[in-house]
């Protein structure tokens, strides 16, 4: 669109935001691998662990426990601070991630 319009401006336009745009997308990439948001079940409810009497308390642990282990990534991930956000935002991001994790 820029091109159409003015050529120089288009080129430093992208010159500008090329580099902004490549590291989000970066930062993007490296949380789909570390965690999804289908992977941290973030629409399900906050239940109690499965009763010790229950007949499959050891698939309902070990379940618990993955999840535990993903929302432990995910927390860990984000105090990597991979945004470079100022320390204020950084803490905010922490915090919500924490939120979200209970």
């Amino acid at each position: 669109f820029e091109r159409g319009q003015n050529e120089a401006l288009a080129a430093a336009l992208i010159a500008e935001f090329a580099p902004k745009y490549q590291h989000a997308r970066n930062v993007y990439l490296d949380r789909n691998r570390v965690y999804t948001a289908a992977e941290l079940q973030m629409t399900r409810l906050a239940t109690p662990p499965a009763d010790i009497t229950d007949e499959d308390y050891s698939s309902k642990m070990t379940e618990e426990l993955r999840l535990l282990s993903a929302w432990k990534r995910r927390c860990a991930y984000e105090r990597t601070n991979p945004e470079r956000l100022s320390q204020e935002e950084l803490l905010n991001r922490i915090r919500q991630s924490y939120k979200d994790f209970v």
